[in-house]
């Protein structure tokens, strides 16, 4: 049985999603209006994407997020463990 070290970190981007883009991706994260919250749609994406033939083996976290400018967006943050 293989350990898991995906789900921690995916749990890590989800809970700490906006702090994790101040800290990596600055420009982007003034660009969204965090007042308006963001809705996590990580499992809706899980949906449309097969999983490898090794196994699970990167993190995805695609969110649903508003701009300063008023559009919706969505944000796909993909790390490989």
């Amino acid at each position: 049985m293989k350990a898991d070290y995906d789900s921690p970190w995916k749990d890590i981007l989800e809970t700490y999603f906006q702090s994790a883009l101040e800290l990596c991706f600055p420009k982007i994260a003034r660009q969204i209006n965090w007042a308006k919250g963001v809705q996590l749609l990580s499992k809706e994406f899980q949906k449309i994407v097969r999983r490898s033939e090794l196994g699970q083996r990167n993190v995805d976290v695609l969110v649903q997020v508003w701009t300063m400018a008023g559009g919706e967006q969505w944000v796909l943050l993909h790390v490989e463990v």
